[in-house]
């Protein structure tokens, strides 16, 4: 009698388990593209998105390591990690090379911190974490600052677009992570997504008076404000993560749109 294969759920190896990921990469990768399109910034964006498919696997087979266990799962992971690392050292690789300016590189380091520091959490089971998920998109930010310093932006106003996405990626996950827990009846802090959210707004105005912004953005700000507000109220409608989700990412793709055209 031939013995069963266990029979495993490869996507649950191949695909990272945090769905909000997407939306942190996509809306820095188009914003940078739309602004300043290169073939050096769309290979940065392809090695940072194999990045962070190679963070799942990895963390799973370093767990099996560490456990020093083998499970039908662990020659599967191990493949995954060295397939998404090396696509990811690849296409970074092909960025650098592509490349006309190098000004990028000192953005990377910050950013490489950061992505190890909520690496290191994951491997601890605590990547949805307050800071570990705060480290993580902030990481994710300065994928437009890199683009941007690739092509003839000056590096004030790509640190200034970056700053505005930070402020974007900062106000949603700590909303989204208060929505969450109000939709699940759980016990809330409301002030860190009402403190990120008036800051924002408080950020921007200062830099529409300064003249380095349009008013549409303001607007855009105040409006992700008001939601924060509502959202948390208990005038707001019940929703299930997913619709929370795709709110997120309706919001993050009209962001984009108007930093496009501002």
């Amino acid at each position: 009698m031939k013995k069963q294969l266990p029979k495993l759920n490869y996507r649950a190896l191949l695909v990272p388990t945090e769905h909000g990921i997407w939306s942190f990469w996509l809306e820095p990768s188009l914003l940078g593209l739309f602004l300043a399109p290169s073939l050096s910034g769309f290979l940065l964006t392809i090695s940072a998105l194999a990045g962070l498919f190679t963070q799942h696997p990895l963390a799973l087979y370093l767990a099996d390591l560490r456990r020093k266990k083998r499970f039908a799962r662990t020659v599967w992971v191990k493949r995954f990690s060295y397939v998404y690392g090396f696509l990811a050292l690849s296409f970074f690789s092909l960025s650098l090379l592509s490349s006309s300016s190098y000004r990028y590189v000192y953005v990377l380091g910050p950013m490489m911190v950061l992505a190890a520091y909520q690496f290191n959490a994951k491997l601890q089971n605590k990547a949805k974490a307050l800071l570990p998920e705060l480290a993580g998109v902030s990481a994710m930010a300065g994928i437009v600052t890199c683009i941007l310093l690739m092509g003839e932006y000056s590096s004030s106003d790509a640190l200034l677009i970056g700053l505005l996405v930070l402020l974007r990626n900062l106000g949603a996950i700590l909303y989204v992570r208060t929505r969450l827990r109000l939709e699940r009846s759980k016990a809330v802090l409301h002030w860190p997504s009402i403190v990120a959210a008036s800051t924002a707004v408080m950020v921007t105005i200062c830099l529409f008076f300064l003249k380095q912004i349009g008013i549409t953005v303001v607007i855009f700000f105040a409006l992700l404000m008001f939601r924060t507000l509502w959202g948390q109220s208990k005038y707001r409608r019940p929703l299930q993560a997913k619709q929370i989700g795709m709110l997120e990412l309706f919001y993050g793709l009209i962001f984009v749109f108007l930093m496009g055209f501002s």
